[in-house]
């Protein structure tokens, strides 16, 4: 029989229907799914509008033989990652910039947690490391001042060459999101900021937007320089991950 606490009976319902990340050797992107117990394929031929962007770390360490993950924060100067196993060992803790090599020794890659909602008023996840990483980051630079306003359009993808063939996505400025859809998406960043800074299930997850902005519209938050994830790519290249790392 399952045993419940009283934590477990009042914890908020996530909104994010599901976490997907891009799979070079599908061509798309990939989610799990926890009823059916397996990996679930979406493509990369949808549309999406951004609602916000974390930084966290992804990966697989081969001498623990178990995935690495870490906290999400928005701002790479001032909040620390705390980087760990699934087994429990912890590799890391402190900000990108003093952790980066030993994370990357072990296996971690740096990753956009792009929280994002679709045209059907969905809130998913993309976590976008290694080729996806170096797509979106080209992407966003010439695009970022489009997010309020337009869907972005993942329009299948395209092949690269380096040591192997691989796979990257595609990603274009799509159509222009009406009055109604814009509402959907403030709505979807107020109900996604209330969920994260009131989930409480480790005591990781207690921390990890303990510094987050207050500001509650979607406009304020990627309007304001310092608190758009991407831009720092521009500024910073130091926590930019080489091209090789990107590839699969």
């Amino acid at each position: 029989m399952e045993t419940k606490t009283r934590s477990d009976e009042f914890r908020a319902e996530s909104p994010v229907s599901f976490y997907a990340e891009f799979k070079s050797s599908s061509k798309g992107f990939i989610y799990y799914d926890k009823p059916s117990k397996s990996n679930v394929e979406i493509g990369c031929d949808f549309s999406f509008a951004v609602v916000k962007e974390y930084k966290t770390v992804k990966g697989y360490c081969k001498s623990e033989k178990s995935g690495i993950y870490s906290n999400e924060v928005s701002d790479l100067k001032t909040e620390e990652l705390t980087v760990k196993t699934f087994s429990g060992a912890e590799i890391a803790k402190g900000l990108w910039e003093d952790i980066k090599f030993k994370v990357s020794a072990k296996g971690g890659k740096f990753c956009c947690s792009v929280y994002a909602i679709s045209p059907k008023n969905k809130i998913f996840n993309l976590q976008l490391y290694k080729c996806a990483l170096g797509a979106w980051i080209d992407f966003v630079k010439s695009n970022k001042n489009s997010f309020l306003s337009k869907w972005v359009a993942l329009e299948g993808v395209e092949e690269k060459q380096n040591v192997d063939t691989y796979f990257s996505p595609v990603f274009s400025s799509g159509v222009d999101m009406t009055a109604e859809e814009l509402v959907n998406a403030d709505t979807a960043y107020n109900e996604l900021q209330d969920y994260l800074k009131n989930k409480k299930t480790t005591s990781e997850q207690e921390n990890q937007n303990q510094n987050e902005n207050t500001d509650q519209t979607r406009k304020n938050d990627w309007e304001k320089p310092e608190q758009f994830g991407t831009r720092k790519f521009e500024t910073t290249t130091s926590i930019i991950p080489d091209k090789d790392d990107l590839l699969f």
